[in-house]
């Protein structure tokens, strides 16, 4: 004689905010479901105007408990869709007390969101999760040092949080370390205490030993984390800035769990009701395991440019006493005497380039435009003349080709800067000026 397990199945009804549970045999399927829930749901919706989902999907008629939910501790939860004709009765209305934030029953890292099933929303109270990790330890065992692990002192996370997260990671933390308030062992976690004196007074209540991190550029943790949510197009969660109800007596004991090899807690007796601390912790983590699985903002970096106008006055300018006889020898004209100390009144905008020698480049783009004007004007030309057994025509329309395209690049090429005519002016003064000074030397 076989005995079948009776297993329990969480049905939420979002249309009419309202969940409850049915027990079906381990073996049953689909069908058969729909079957309970038209006894066990008021109004009693026909099973013919059911539609069940799960994880994402519509369940078939013919799929089986057992297959859907291969684990006992995966959460056995499934979303109920009625048609408007199918209900027999007065639909569901909401419950009358509002529960709290909804807390998954089974809490998979952010780094991993495959394995993470769906939500569940209690009814009365908050039920304990099932699982809740665990931050890795902040001490190493030691173990034989291998390049690898010498490329990088050693953190407190195993991947620490972004920069963005750092508030979001302390309260994540912090609601952590409030569920277990009657935790023997707690671990100690690096987080930044200096951003929040509540956060530290807290900290100290509960007993634990912290470290700082220092802060990106001195900003505050919690407005740099909500000008990156705002960034993404989510709003701030005001949960995250309530204070945390007074410590009281009692809640529920964790334990520490292993699921595949990933560090948990686990409430020792789940039937206990959680206290308004540890409840109020459990709303604040639904936030913050959803925030650090996000990706934040890259951050917004004014690079320097590549060059940049800037005007220097006259006194930066100094020419050296002996310019002129390297002038001379270069062949070029002579600095007047007047500008041998310093440039006159007038301002030089001088270019100064952030980018060093880099190599001029060929604006190849500037001719793109007239090369191909030239390519259509030419096959027009050969189109009406087509000089075939005229080589004289064949020279002409060479001739112009060549011509047209040493204009364009010409016209491309950067020109070379020209001399002002006040510089010019001033040179001629220059060669005049020492044979006046020769001059009036011997008066």
């Amino acid at each position: 004689m076989s005995f079948t397990n009776i297993v329990s199945l969480r049905v939420e009804l979002p249309a009419c905010s309202y969940s409850f549970s049915v027990q079906v045999p381990e073996d049953a399927n689909v069908t058969q479901v729909k079957h309970q829930i038209s006894v066990t749901c008021p109004g009693n919706p026909k099973a013919a105007g059911q539609r069940l989902v799960c994880r994402g999907r519509f369940l078939k008629d013919d799929e089986k408990v057992c297959d859907i939910w291969k684990t006992p501790e995966e959460s056995r939860v499934v979303h109920l869709a009625v048609s408007t004709d199918a209900w027999t009765g007065e639909q569901p209305r909401p419950h009358s007390a509002q529960a709290p934030a909804p807390v998954p029953a089974n809490i998979a890292l952010p780094a991993s969101q495959a394995d993470t099933p769906g939500l569940a929303t209690p009814t009365n109270r908050v039920p304990p999760p099932a699982y809740i990790p665990l931050p890795p330890p902040s001490h190493t065992h030691l173990t034989t040092p291998s390049p690898s692990s010498l490329a990088a002192p050693p953190s407190p996370f195993s991947n620490m949080p972004p920069r963005a997260w750092t508030y979001v990671a302390l309260r994540h933390n912090v609601a952590l370390l409030a569920l277990m308030t009657n935790f023997v062992e707690q671990p100690t976690l690096a987080i930044p205490v200096q951003t929040d004196p509540q956060l530290t007074s807290m900290l100290q209540t509960i007993g634990l030993h912290t470290q700082s991190v220092p802060l990106p550029n001195g900003n505050p943790a919690r407005q740099l984390s909500v000008e990156a949510l705002r960034r993404l197009g989510y709003e701030w969660p005001s949960v995250l800035d309530e204070d945390y109800p007074p410590l009281t007596a009692g809640g529920l004991d964790f334990k520490k769990a292993t699921v595949h090899g990933r560090p948990f807690i686990q409430p020792v007796d789940p039937t206990v009701t959680p206290t308004p601390y540890q409840i109020h912790a459990l709303k604040v983590l639904t936030h913050t395991f959803a925030i650090l699985s996000l990706t934040p903002p890259p951050d917004l970096t004014l690079s320097p440019s590549i060059s940049s106008a800037r005007v220097i006055s006259p006194s930066e300018i100094v020419i050296a006493p002996h310019v002129n006889q390297v002038l001379q020898q270069l062949g070029l004209p002579q600095v007047p005497a007047h500008a041998q100390g310093q440039i006159g009144n007038a301002q030089i905008p001088i270019v100064v380039g952030n980018g060093g020698g880099r190599a001029r480049q060929f604006p190849m783009r500037a001719l793109l435009a007239p090369l191909l004007l030239l390519f259509f004007r030419t096959a027009l030309l050969l189109y009406f003349f087509a000089p075939m057994r005229k080589p004289l025509g064949w020279i002409m329309v060479l001739v112009y080709v060549v011509y047209e395209i040493y204009s364009a690049v010409m016209g491309a090429l950067p020109q070379p800067p020209r001399d002002a005519p006040g510089l010019q002016r001033g040179a001629g003064a220059g060669n005049q000026q020492p044979a006046q000074a020769g001059q009036a030397a011997p008066n």
